[in-house]
Protein backbone atom coordinates (compact mmCIF):
# COMPACT_ATOMS: atom_id res chain seq x y z
CA UNK A 1 0.00 0.00 0.00
CA UNK A 2 1.72 3.43 -0.93
CA UNK A 3 2.44 5.49 2.16
CA UNK A 4 2.00 8.88 -0.62
CA UNK A 5 -1.12 10.81 1.02
CA UNK A 6 -2.74 12.92 -1.30
CA UNK A 7 -5.58 16.14 -0.68
CA UNK A 8 -9.22 14.83 -1.23
CA UNK A 9 -10.47 18.89 -1.00
CA UNK A 10 -13.73 20.60 -2.28
CA UNK A 11 -16.45 22.49 -0.96
CA UNK A 12 -20.22 22.25 0.04
CA UNK A 13 -22.31 24.58 -1.34
CA UNK A 14 -26.37 25.30 -1.57
CA UNK A 15 -27.79 27.52 -4.77
CA UNK A 16 -24.23 28.20 -5.58
CA UNK A 17 -23.27 29.61 -1.55
CA UNK A 18 -20.84 27.77 0.83
CA UNK A 19 -22.43 26.15 3.67
CA UNK A 20 -20.24 26.11 6.61
CA UNK A 21 -20.54 24.14 9.85
CA UNK A 22 -21.35 21.02 7.91
CA UNK A 23 -20.38 17.61 8.76
CA UNK A 24 -18.63 15.84 5.60
CA UNK A 25 -17.30 12.50 6.21
CA UNK A 26 -14.82 9.61 4.19
CA UNK A 27 -15.63 6.38 3.57
CA UNK A 28 -13.44 3.55 1.65
CA UNK A 29 -15.74 2.57 -1.37
CA UNK A 30 -15.01 -0.69 -0.97
CA UNK A 31 -15.52 -1.20 2.91
CA UNK A 32 -18.99 0.56 2.43
CA UNK A 33 -22.13 -1.12 2.89
CA UNK A 34 -25.57 -0.08 4.46
CA UNK A 35 -24.78 -1.04 7.65
CA UNK A 36 -22.80 1.96 8.78
CA UNK A 37 -19.24 1.44 8.22
CA UNK A 38 -17.11 3.63 10.43
CA UNK A 39 -16.25 7.23 9.03
CA UNK A 40 -12.33 6.58 8.13
CA UNK A 41 -12.37 10.55 9.14
CA UNK A 42 -14.93 13.62 9.43
CA UNK A 43 -14.41 17.28 9.26
CA UNK A 44 -16.40 20.30 9.48
CA UNK A 45 -16.62 22.76 6.63
CA UNK A 46 -14.82 26.07 7.14
CA UNK A 47 -16.65 29.66 6.35
CA UNK A 48 -16.37 29.08 2.57
CA UNK A 49 -17.70 25.73 2.79
CA UNK A 50 -14.25 24.06 2.49
CA UNK A 51 -13.02 20.79 3.43
CA UNK A 52 -10.21 18.53 2.78
CA UNK A 53 -8.90 14.92 3.90
CA UNK A 54 -5.52 13.85 3.28
CA UNK A 55 -5.38 10.20 2.46
CA UNK A 56 -3.53 7.33 0.20
CA UNK A 57 -4.57 6.86 -3.23
CA UNK A 58 -7.87 4.60 -3.80
CA UNK A 59 -11.34 5.20 -4.21
CA UNK A 60 -13.23 6.80 -1.09
CA UNK A 61 -17.19 8.00 -1.04
CA UNK A 62 -17.70 10.94 0.86
CA UNK A 63 -20.88 11.98 2.75
CA UNK A 64 -22.59 15.48 3.80
CA UNK A 65 -24.43 15.12 6.91
CA UNK A 66 -26.78 17.91 8.19
CA UNK A 67 -27.58 18.14 11.59
CA UNK A 68 -31.35 17.77 11.33
CA UNK A 69 -32.10 18.50 14.91
CA UNK A 70 -30.96 21.81 14.31
CA UNK A 71 -33.41 23.40 12.18
CA UNK A 72 -31.84 22.21 8.46
CA UNK A 73 -33.72 21.36 5.40
CA UNK A 74 -30.49 20.06 3.89
CA UNK A 75 -31.00 16.32 2.19
CA UNK A 76 -27.72 13.63 3.18
CA UNK A 77 -25.84 13.86 0.20
CA UNK A 78 -23.71 10.88 -1.32
CA UNK A 79 -20.85 11.42 -3.50
CA UNK A 80 -19.64 7.80 -4.60
CA UNK A 81 -16.65 6.26 -6.00
CA UNK A 82 -14.23 9.73 -5.72
CA UNK A 83 -10.69 7.83 -7.34
CA UNK A 84 -8.04 9.88 -5.85
CA UNK A 85 -4.90 9.56 -8.03
CA UNK A 86 -3.36 12.71 -7.13
CA UNK A 87 -4.73 15.95 -5.47
CA UNK A 88 -8.68 15.87 -6.15
CA UNK A 89 -11.01 18.77 -5.97
CA UNK A 90 -14.88 17.90 -5.44
CA UNK A 91 -17.84 20.11 -5.15
CA UNK A 92 -21.09 18.79 -3.37
CA UNK A 93 -24.05 20.83 -3.98
CA UNK A 94 -26.70 20.45 -1.39
CA UNK A 95 -30.15 20.26 -2.09
CA UNK A 96 -33.33 20.64 0.65
CA UNK A 97 -35.96 18.54 1.73
CA UNK A 98 -39.06 18.24 3.59
CA UNK A 99 -38.79 18.05 7.56
CA UNK A 100 -40.46 14.77 8.77
CA UNK A 101 -41.18 15.07 12.55
CA UNK A 102 -42.62 11.90 14.09
CA UNK A 103 -42.65 9.57 16.79
CA UNK A 104 -43.59 5.54 17.24
CA UNK A 105 -46.17 4.84 19.45
CA UNK A 106 -46.41 1.49 21.97
CA UNK A 107 -49.01 1.89 24.32
CA UNK A 108 -48.40 -2.21 25.59
CA UNK A 109 -44.86 -0.59 27.10
CA UNK A 110 -44.47 1.92 29.38
CA UNK A 111 -41.52 4.08 31.69
CA UNK A 112 -38.14 2.76 31.60
CA UNK A 113 -38.63 -0.23 30.23
CA UNK A 114 -39.83 1.59 26.97
CA UNK A 115 -36.77 3.98 26.90
CA UNK A 116 -34.31 1.35 27.22
CA UNK A 117 -36.33 -0.58 23.79
CA UNK A 118 -36.05 2.49 22.35
CA UNK A 119 -32.48 2.98 23.05
CA UNK A 120 -31.80 0.20 20.41
CA UNK A 121 -33.52 1.25 17.69
CA UNK A 122 -33.57 3.44 14.32
CA UNK A 123 -36.05 4.60 11.94
CA UNK A 124 -35.24 4.14 8.34
CA UNK A 125 -36.80 5.80 5.41
CA UNK A 126 -36.22 3.94 1.68
CA UNK A 127 -37.83 5.70 -1.39
CA UNK A 128 -40.35 3.97 -3.48
CA UNK A 129 -40.85 6.67 -6.02
CA UNK A 130 -39.52 8.72 -7.64
CA UNK A 131 -35.92 7.80 -6.07
CA UNK A 132 -34.51 5.28 -3.65
CA UNK A 133 -33.05 8.04 -1.26
CA UNK A 134 -32.57 6.67 1.70
CA UNK A 135 -32.25 8.54 5.09
CA UNK A 136 -32.40 6.76 8.88
CA UNK A 137 -32.54 8.59 12.15
CA UNK A 138 -31.90 6.86 15.90
CA UNK A 139 -34.80 6.59 18.48
CA UNK A 140 -34.38 9.17 20.86
CA UNK A 141 -35.51 7.93 24.81
CA UNK A 142 -38.87 9.78 23.98
CA UNK A 143 -39.28 7.19 21.01
CA UNK A 144 -39.26 10.92 18.78
CA UNK A 145 -37.12 11.31 15.26
CA UNK A 146 -36.83 13.53 12.55
CA UNK A 147 -35.55 13.32 9.26
CA UNK A 148 -35.44 15.59 5.93
CA UNK A 149 -36.50 13.82 2.78
CA UNK A 150 -37.31 14.65 -0.62
CA UNK A 151 -40.99 14.57 -1.88
CA UNK A 152 -41.86 11.30 -2.53
CA UNK A 153 -43.60 7.73 -1.56
CA UNK A 154 -41.39 6.09 0.96
CA UNK A 155 -41.28 2.87 3.43
CA UNK A 156 -41.14 3.62 6.87
CA UNK A 157 -39.20 0.83 8.36
CA UNK A 158 -37.97 0.07 12.37
CA UNK A 159 -34.22 -1.22 12.28
CA UNK A 160 -31.84 -2.31 15.29
CA UNK A 161 -28.77 -0.16 15.75
CA UNK A 162 -25.43 -2.00 15.26
CA UNK A 163 -24.27 -1.84 18.80
CA UNK A 164 -25.96 -4.73 20.96
CA UNK A 165 -28.55 -3.13 23.69
CA UNK A 166 -30.57 -4.60 26.62
CA UNK A 167 -33.52 -5.32 23.92
CA UNK A 168 -32.01 -6.49 20.59
CA UNK A 169 -34.85 -5.70 18.14
CA UNK A 170 -36.09 -7.63 15.31
CA UNK A 171 -39.22 -6.94 13.00
CA UNK A 172 -39.81 -6.41 9.09
CA UNK A 173 -43.62 -4.72 9.71
CA UNK A 174 -43.10 -1.08 7.50
CA UNK A 175 -45.44 1.92 6.58
CA UNK A 176 -46.07 3.49 3.27
CA UNK A 177 -46.34 7.40 3.50
CA UNK A 178 -46.70 9.60 1.18
CA UNK A 179 -44.80 13.24 1.37
CA UNK A 180 -45.70 16.19 -0.68
CA UNK A 181 -44.64 18.99 2.56
CA UNK A 182 -43.55 19.47 5.80
CA UNK A 183 -45.07 16.35 7.94
CA UNK A 184 -46.12 14.89 11.69
CA UNK A 185 -46.04 11.28 11.22
CA UNK A 186 -46.50 8.67 14.09
CA UNK A 187 -45.11 5.03 13.43
CA UNK A 188 -46.32 1.70 15.49
CA UNK A 189 -44.22 -0.53 17.10
CA UNK A 190 -44.98 -4.32 16.82
CA UNK A 191 -46.75 -5.99 19.73
CA UNK A 192 -42.98 -7.76 20.70
CA UNK A 193 -42.11 -11.35 22.47
CA UNK A 194 -38.88 -12.39 24.25
CA UNK A 195 -36.93 -14.66 22.12
CA UNK A 196 -33.49 -16.14 23.99
CA UNK A 197 -31.49 -18.80 25.09
CA UNK A 198 -28.17 -20.23 26.52
CA UNK A 199 -25.44 -21.19 24.30
CA UNK A 200 -22.67 -24.07 25.67
CA UNK A 201 -20.27 -25.75 24.35
CA UNK A 202 -19.56 -29.43 24.27
CA UNK A 203 -19.17 -30.00 27.79
CA UNK A 204 -21.89 -27.72 28.64
CA UNK A 205 -20.07 -25.02 30.01
CA UNK A 206 -21.43 -21.54 29.16
CA UNK A 207 -19.77 -19.32 26.33
CA UNK A 208 -19.47 -15.77 26.71
CA UNK A 209 -18.60 -13.24 24.01
CA UNK A 210 -20.15 -15.43 20.96
CA UNK A 211 -22.18 -13.54 18.62
CA UNK A 212 -25.78 -14.40 18.07
CA UNK A 213 -27.15 -12.94 14.85
CA UNK A 214 -31.33 -13.24 14.47
CA UNK A 215 -32.04 -12.83 10.57
CA UNK A 216 -35.87 -12.88 9.01
CA UNK A 217 -36.27 -16.46 7.60
CA UNK A 218 -38.29 -14.73 4.54
CA UNK A 219 -36.97 -10.97 5.10
CA UNK A 220 -38.33 -10.25 1.23
CA UNK A 221 -37.36 -7.57 -1.04
CA UNK A 222 -37.53 -4.45 1.07
CA UNK A 223 -35.99 -6.67 4.49
CA UNK A 224 -33.05 -7.78 1.84
CA UNK A 225 -32.53 -4.09 1.02
CA UNK A 226 -32.26 -2.99 4.74
CA UNK A 227 -30.40 -6.15 5.54
CA UNK A 228 -32.74 -6.16 8.81
CA UNK A 229 -31.47 -7.94 11.66
CA UNK A 230 -30.22 -8.05 15.24
CA UNK A 231 -27.22 -9.05 16.93
CA UNK A 232 -25.84 -9.26 20.36
CA UNK A 233 -23.20 -11.47 22.33
CA UNK A 234 -23.61 -13.69 24.84
CA UNK A 235 -23.25 -12.77 28.89
CA UNK A 236 -20.96 -14.33 31.08
CA UNK A 237 -23.22 -17.24 31.60
CA UNK A 238 -24.45 -17.69 27.71
CA UNK A 239 -27.54 -16.02 27.77
CA UNK A 240 -28.65 -14.07 24.94
CA UNK A 241 -31.63 -12.31 24.34
CA UNK A 242 -33.94 -10.55 21.61
CA UNK A 243 -37.37 -8.81 21.43
CA UNK A 244 -38.68 -9.68 17.82
CA UNK A 245 -42.03 -9.45 16.20
CA UNK A 246 -43.95 -12.38 15.89
CA UNK A 247 -42.89 -14.76 12.80
CA UNK A 248 -40.12 -17.11 11.48
CA UNK A 249 -36.07 -16.40 11.92
CA UNK A 250 -33.05 -17.57 11.32
CA UNK A 251 -30.75 -18.15 14.27
CA UNK A 252 -26.61 -17.97 13.75
CA UNK A 253 -23.97 -18.00 16.48
CA UNK A 254 -20.36 -17.74 15.76
CA UNK A 255 -17.55 -17.64 18.60
CA UNK A 256 -15.59 -14.94 20.02
CA UNK A 257 -12.69 -14.10 18.18
CA UNK A 258 -9.62 -15.75 19.69
CA UNK A 259 -11.66 -18.25 21.43
CA UNK A 260 -10.76 -22.23 20.99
Amino acid sequence: MSSTLLNLYGHVKHQGLPVAQMTVAIFDHFAASDLAVEAIMTTKTGSKGEFTFAVRPGVYNLKVIPEVGQGTRFLTKCVEQVKVTSNTNTLIALQTGCVVTGAVLAPEYQGELLAQLFEGIEVVALGIEPSSYKCSCALDSNGKFSLVLPRGKYNFVLRATKAPHKFNFLSTHSEIVTLQSDSAINLDLPLLQGFGGEVVDVFGKAVEGALVTLTPSAPGELGRELQLSSETVTTSSGKFQFAVEQGYYDLRIAPAPGSV
